[in-house]
């Protein structure tokens, strides 16, 4: 009997149910399906936009920002992969037919580190992307050189590593978002939503 037979099969002795994400929430079972459909599309099409960076001429290939970025975005849309299907997704939520999901789960684990990684990875290319365009519009400057090269991957490959390592680390992942595995509620905002969201509204006033 595989692993997904096995979550399928066992049940809360005392109750007789199946603790399964359709169990769980049954009237978004198909929702949840849709979205990940969505992003699964999303990251295939980011694959692509990703290719044509690659095989367009070299004054095209130059653009370093807009390559990351949608690494960045295949990342976040491509943990999708992860729970597209039924058998996939109780193989990525479902430790067994009675837990959910933890930081044992490598399925688990990895999708939460796409989802961090990706999120402040595109997040952070943006703004050098951003950075980029006010120099040479506003300042005049045009390319940088090897130490803005190196500025910008520690800067913006750096610290999306570094909380998806501190995530992972900090063994605080967990089926969470009704669909997806990410940092616990306790950990979340300082690892997701307060990194990214502070210093983007920093930017707009």
């Amino acid at each position: 009997m595989d692993a997904v037979s096995h979550v399928r099969t066992k049940v809360i002795p005392s109750a007789g149910i199946l603790i399964t994400v359709e169990t769980l929430y049954p009237s978004y079972a198909l929702k949840f399906m849709a979205a990940d459909i969505i992003n699964v599309i999303s990251a295939i099409l980011c694959f692509i936009l990703l290719l044509t960076y690659l095989v367009l001429p070299s004054s095209s290939q130059a653009n370093y920002p807009k390559v990351c970025l949608a690494i960045s975005l295949f990342m976040l849309n491509g943990a999708g992969f992860f729970t597209i299907t039924p058998a996939v997704r109780n193989l990525t939520l479902c430790n067994d037919a009675i837990s959910s999901a933890d930081y044992t789960n490598w399925r688990c684990m990895l999708q939460a580190l796409f989802v961090v990684v990706g999120a402040h990875g595109a997040a952070l290319w943006v703004s050098v992307r951003v950075y980029t365009l006010f120099a040479l519009v506003v300042m005049g400057k045009t390319g940088g050189g090897w130490k803005l090269f190196v500025a910008e991957n520690l800067f913006a490959w750096g610290i999306p590593f570094t909380f998806g390592i501190i995530t992972l680390a900090s063994k605080q992942t967990r089926f969470i978002y009704g669909r997806w595995c990410g940092p616990n509620s306790n950990l979340a905002p300082a690892v997701l939503y307060y990194p990214i969201i502070v210093p983007n509204y920093c930017q707009l006033i």
